[in-house]
């Protein structure tokens, strides 16, 4: 169960003088931590320059970078879990799919939505069974930030 905060998107968020892992005050690193959040474009025309001009985006996809305060031993594992949250977010619908053709191809429909869905669903369920220390998620103008402490989330809605 992750604690949420919502802010607007184009507020700078003050992180708290903890590590956001293991609650220890006065940590002595900052972890750097690069999440993909949807926005949803103004218009078509402004939706199409940002493709074409800017290359941290994926199509309607932006990245904003958090910055949070961590103990240097809690650090590596955060960012562990972030870069293969991302790896997975992507490679297990992409094999589905691939797995998927290949089932058709060889008449095995039903094999082939199975593994399809599990493509999409088994990303899901990790985050739900093992949710990270801290998370964002866009939302419309505003960016909703999760946490696993209900202590850090409290000092963050304080600070924000």
């Amino acid at each position: 169960m992750t604690h949420d905060i919502a802010l607007s998107f184009f507020q700078n968020a003050k992180f708290p003088h903890r590590c956001v892992v293991c609650e220890s005050p006065n940590p002595d690193a900052i972890a750097e931590l690069k999440i993909v959040i949807a926005n949803p474009p103004q218009s078509l025309a402004e939706d199409v320059v940002d493709v074409i001009l800017d290359t941290s985006r994926i199509g309607s996809n932006g990245r904003i970078t958090l910055k949070p305060e961590v103990c240097h031993q809690c650090k590596k594992g955060l960012k562990r879990y972030h870069f293969w949250k991302q790896i997975w977010q992507y490679l297990g619908p992409l094999s589905g799919v691939a797995i998927m053709g290949i089932c058709l191809f060889k008449n095995l429909t039903i094999l082939g939505f199975i593994a399809l869905a599990a493509g999409i669903i088994l990303p899901v369920a990790y985050e739900l069974m093992y949710p990270p220390a801290i998370s964002a998620t866009g939302i419309g103008k505003n960016i909703n930030y999760e946490f696993l402490s209900q202590l850090y989330s409290q000092e963050f809605a304080e600070l924000n």
